[in-house]
């Protein structure tokens, strides 16, 4: 039996390729992928703007991906054939920074490559082979393109953890943008007073529909929105979800004296980090970046996800048949949409 696998030939080449379904090793599982989402960095690799520097043509993209237990191979447990999972990455779980808990820092690759020649995530296929510790059950209820966000708000579950938030807290999410909005929500969920700043009106509203006290820094003054936000104390965090320089510069004029900023969003180009480090020195700043998920985000991330914690049924801006790839990298690519989800089997 052939399935269909979307591949990258080359930056803005994407093709459908067919191979023989394969079958799982010892510590293996099959899944069939119901639906992926198409995360911002597949397509900026699709269109260009991340260059050639980190991807081996042709490359399989795809990794927020979702489906069905196919089939399983020897030594794994705990799980059952016809079973909904979400896909984790969560390193090979026997090195040291695996065994230490920070899986994110795993520098073992175990990704799964089913075609000779082809490199990637094949998340954007029919079937995927993984590793059974890649492998997190889901709420059943849940649907796939939403079961799809176990990996990006893990992610955002990562950050907020590494900003050492307590209960109260007050926290500035700049951007409601895909991931904006899940880091406000992951925020919140820590107990976090929130509020977001974004300039686009649909957006704008989409925040509020979701709870969020939102304001729009072209129309408002950040820095008094802040202070009154905060009784005058100063905000405790600043989560940059915009990847450019104005909205930097706008976390540093807001963020209080020992206060955290968390670089969450990367920009292509880079942004440029205006900082005056006396500033810094003095105002004993935090400034934190990070990327990826470790083991126990992930747990997390699915437990947010089953029980309704986030929401994230509005960032599904369209669902698109894997034939029309084409256009589902074309909306993806659109400012104004959220996440694209990619269907990877008609019924």
């Amino acid at each position: 039996m052939k399935y269909k696998i979307l591949v990258m030939e080359e930056i803005g080449q994407l093709a459908i390729r067919e191979a023989e379904v394969p079958k799982p090793d010892k510590g293996q599982v099959l899944v069939r992928i119901k639906n992926c989402n198409i995360c911002t960095t597949d397509w900026q690799n699709w269109n260009g703007m991340r260059g050639k520097s980190n991807k081996s043509f042709p490359y399989a993209p795809g990794h927020e991906a979702a489906g069905i237990i196919e089939a399983i191979g020897e030594d794994v447990e705990g799980f059952k054939v016809g079973e909904h999972i979400a896909v984790g990455y969560t390193g090979c779980g026997y090195c040291d920074e695996c065994k230490k808990g920070n899986t994110k820092s795993c520098k073992i690759n175990t990704e799964i490559y089913p075609v000779e020649g082809v490199t990637g995530g094949f998340g954007m296929s029919q079937f995927m082979l993984i590793n059974k510790n890649q492998v997190f059950k889901v709420n059943e209820n849940l649907p796939f393109e939403e079961a799809c966000y176990l990996e990006p708000l893990a992610t955002a579950v990562h950050g907020v953890r590494k900003l050492s938030v307590n209960p109260g807290d007050t926290l500035l999410v700049i951007g409601a943008g895909n991931m904006g909005l899940v880091n406000a929500q992951v925020a919140r969920a820590f107990g976090c007073r929130v509020f977001v700043s974004e300039v686009d009106e649909t957006r704008i509203a989409l925040a509020k529909s979701l709870g969020f006290e939102v304001m729009n820094p072209i129309k408002d003054d950040i820095v008094k929105f802040s202070n009154d936000f905060c009784n005058g104390y100063g905000l405790d965090h600043v989560v940059v979800a915009v990847g450019n320089t104005v909205a930097t510069d706008q976390a540093f004029k807001v963020v209080k004296r020992g206060g955290k900023v968390l670089l969450f969003a990367a920009g292509y180009p880079s942004p440029e980090l205006n900082l005056d480090v006396n500033k810094v020195h003095y105002g004993n700043w935090h400034i934190i970046g990070t990327g990826g998920a470790s083991v126990g985000d992930y747990c997390l991330s699915n437990k947010y996800l089953s029980d309704g914690t986030v929401k994230v049924d509005k960032l599904v801006s369209y669902k698109v048949p894997l034939e029309e790839y084409e256009k589902a990298f074309t909306l993806a690519a659109t400012p104004g949409n959220y996440r694209v989800s990619l269907v990877l089997w008609d019924k």
